[in-house]
């Protein structure tokens, strides 16, 4: 199977991730400044100004510490594990428990069906 024929691929997604950044770098500024430009405190030109290379020097300084918090620090994956399964086995139980009183009303109920 030859790599190249997946090279649009990783081109759309190159797209579609710099559009992602994009949108997201935009939210940030508006929250950021919408209250200095709206408040008269600042010019538009001089938030946009500041913004562009402040957004810029976060993403590239601060960017992998970002991502490795993302990718470890906010939920560790070992409580998260024991308490997924901690709930599915008690929806287990709950089931078994459920089907098993169902069964026994069913078996209790055989003689008073079978003598009608």
């Amino acid at each position: 199977m030859a790599w190249t024929q997946y090279t649009w691929m990783i081109a759309v997604h190159g797209i579609v991730a710099w559009l992602d950044a994009y949108g997201i770098g935009a939210n940030d500024v508006a929250n950021s400044f919408g209250t200095s430009v709206g408040s008269k405190t600042l010019k538009m030109w001089s938030a946009v100004a500041i913004a562009a290379v402040f957004e810029f020097l976060g993403a590239m300084l601060l960017g992998g510490q970002v991502t490795k918090t993302v990718a470890g620090g906010i939920a560790k994956t070992k409580v998260c594990c024991l308490v997924l399964r901690a709930l599915l086995h008690l929806h287990s139980y709950m089931r078994c428990r459920t089907q098993l009183a169902n069964y026994c009303d069913v078996v209790a109920a055989a003689p008073q069906l079978a003598t009608g």
